[in-house]
């Protein structure tokens, strides 16, 4: 989620004029996850584009804590937990997520996911290359409306004989079956991305924020869940050369936040201070990593019962806290 400035950088406010997707669309999003057969189950891997590969790869292992694992020269893998790999980020000019992974249960849910994205018009393609590539059993890929990459897959490779070793003694991450955290997507056409997320991938809607951002016109943030994580994908209607606003990691201690919290403070790398945000409770601030892109680091957050969640609408991002800086 995008974090609110109490410094009036970011402001929130209820207004009729917010654009947002109309009732109808929204009366068909907004139902339990599980409705449709073929959830999706979590996020679980990101793929990114970055110029600065080495810099990108050293902030994020001695600022976030993270295990970096060399791939040639063009690319590097990270790893949060007991998967082989959270993170792949390889050399190359977009500055940007380019590719999602979203995992589903076992072969038989994939090729149910397949068959209603097709008669939905959406065409998911088999890859057994690139299945190899990720170290998943079976792959299919597809765009959503915004045209990010998205990777459905089953069959992850586990590598918990193997200790997460990390430069800096971290207690580790959320993840398990909330999968790696979740990402933020601008997108131009928001009643779309809805539509493809929600009645095409089967996740559903935690809640709405109204957002305001001095020279753009207004948006909404919508925010969608497909397990227990308060939201694995949220949606900002906006339209912007980066399709990702930020991606989140959460933090099993406080202490690793608040220490995470010192050292990106020390680099001069804060983009939004420490605070708590309205929806999901998450005790959180922002980073700007080599490229631009913004990672949240969070502790705490809110998790929810998929079943009995009611969708709610908030006025603000924040409780507290998370005062952008200008730069």
């Amino acid at each position: 989620m995008t974090a609110a400035s109490a410094s009036a950088v970011w402001r929130n406010r209820a207004a009729a004029t917010v654009c947002r997707p109309c009732t109808t669309c929204r009366s068909r999003h907004e139902r339990a996850v599980g409705d449709l057969p073929m959830s999706i189950r979590n996020l679980g891997y990101l793929v990114f584009e970055v110029v600065e590969l080495e810099a990108f790869a050293a902030f994020a292992a001695d600022m976030l804590g993270v295990e970096v694992q060399q791939r040639g020269e063009d690319a590097v893998r990270m790893r949060i937990d007991s998967r082989s790999w959270r993170i792949e980020a390889q050399r190359g000019p977009r500055n940007d997520v380019v590719a999602a992974g979203l995992e589903v249960g076992a072969a038989t849910d994939l090729e149910r996911l397949e068959r209603h994205l097709a008669e939905r018009g959406t065409a998911a393609r088999r890859d057994a290359a690139l299945a190899r590539e990720r170290g998943v059993t079976g792959l299919s890929h597809c765009s959503d409306p915004s045209g990010l990459e998205i990777e459905l897959f089953y069959g992850a490779t586990e590598e918990n004989h193997r200790p997460l070793r990390t430069p800096l003694g971290h207690g580790g991450f959320v993840t398990g079956a909330q999968g790696l955290g979740h990402m933020v997507l601008k997108t131009p056409v928001p009643e779309r991305s809805a539509e493809f997320y929600c009645e095409g991938l089967g996740m559903a809607v935690s809640d709405y924020i109204p957002l305001y951002i001095p020279g753009r016109p207004p948006a909404e943030l919508q925010f969608l869940h497909c397990n227990s994580r308060h939201h694995t994908v949220a949606l900002l209607g906006m339209p912007d050369p980066k399709r990702l606003a930020h991606f989140m990691l959460e933090c099993r201690d406080l202490d690793d936040l608040g220490r995470a919290l010192d050292r990106v403070q020390a680099a001069d790398a804060v983009n939004a201070t420490l605070g708590r945000h309205t929806n999901d409770g998450m005790l959180s601030f922002y980073a700007q990593m080599p490229g631009g892109i913004e990672v949240e680091i969070g502790f705490g957050g809110m998790q929810v019962e998929p079943q009995a969640w009611s969708v709610v609408r908030h006025e603000k991002t924040s409780r507290w806290g998370h005062v952008r800086r200008r730069r």
